[in-house]
């Protein structure tokens, strides 16, 4: 069983995220957060295999969480994933440059969803993480 925690601060985006995830990945562990700073304090207590970020967050945003995750050595391996309605070519890069995984764009595919967390999941990639 793996963990996976979505920060999404929209309940309507989060409920279809969490619904997706399940139908895709029903032994795993889904944790929520509804902002950066609350799922930095569940990072800290459950070391999720992979994240799921929005970009665009109340009080601390998606850039700035991913950033503190980089710093420390006990977070800087996690894969995280952007999540965002900004799908303009310079908001993917920036995002990719920065260091996510990927950058998913709203509305999500389900398939691609799929494949995604699939990869990220499997035992190989977490080894290569670790």
């Amino acid at each position: 069983m793996k963990t996976i925690l979505c920060i999404e601060d929209n309940p309507d985006n989060l409920k279809v995220i969490q619904l997706m995830v399940h139908r895709l990945r029903s032994d795993d562990r889904f944790i929520t957060a509804r902002s950066a700073e609350e799922g930095l304090a569940i990072i800290e207590q459950h070391l999720p295999d992979l994240i799921l970020m929005d970009i665009e967050l109340p009080g601390m945003n998606g850039f700035q969480a991913l950033y503190q995750l980089k710093q420390q050595s006990h977070t800087h391996h996690i894969p995280v994933i952007a999540i965002s309605a900004h799908a303009m070519l310079d908001a993917v890069n920036n995002g990719l440059a920065a260091g996510f995984e990927l950058y998913i764009t709203k509305p999500i595919d389900m398939y691609k969803l799929k494949e995604h967390l699939n990869h990220y999941l499997s035992p190989t990639s977490l080894a290569q993480a670790g």
